[in-house]
């Protein structure tokens, strides 16, 4: 049986592998970022989410990209709606389709969305 690894949040991340060991304060970051400190305290304590305007200012302070931030959020959102939807999900069942369709409708929905793309 696979041993879980908990879902860790994003502001424990911040914590644990930015502020202490680049011996930042929480009051710093959030001087630094013009983020409210209790907005700081909140996303270290688990209990605020980091938004795209976070991770904007995350990344240009620490010299990360906001992809990093948002994917540690992503990542972690994810995790936690898997495990409260288990069973829900459990119920659904996966559509199959032929390969030949399946290549064809992904091919054809890639082809597309960047004929779209390229026009604008």
């Amino acid at each position: 049986m696979k041993k879980r690894l908990n879902n860790i949040h994003p502001g424990e991340i911040l914590n644990e592998e930015f502020l202490i060991p680049m011996e930042i304060t929480a009051y710093r970051l959030a001087k630094e970022t013009n983020l409210p400190q209790t907005a700081i305290s909140d996303i270290i304590k688990g209990k605020r989410n980091i938004t795209a305007q976070i991770a904007l200012r995350f990344s240009k302070f620490f010299g990360t990209t906001p992809q990093f931030w948002m994917g540690l959020q992503d990542d972690y959102d994810l995790e936690h709606e898997k495990e409260r939807l288990k069973k829900e999900l459990s119920k659904i069942h996966t559509y199959k389709i032929s390969d030949e369709f399946g290549r064809f409708a992904v091919s054809d929905v890639k082809a597309k969305y960047n004929s779209d793309k390229n026009t604008k």
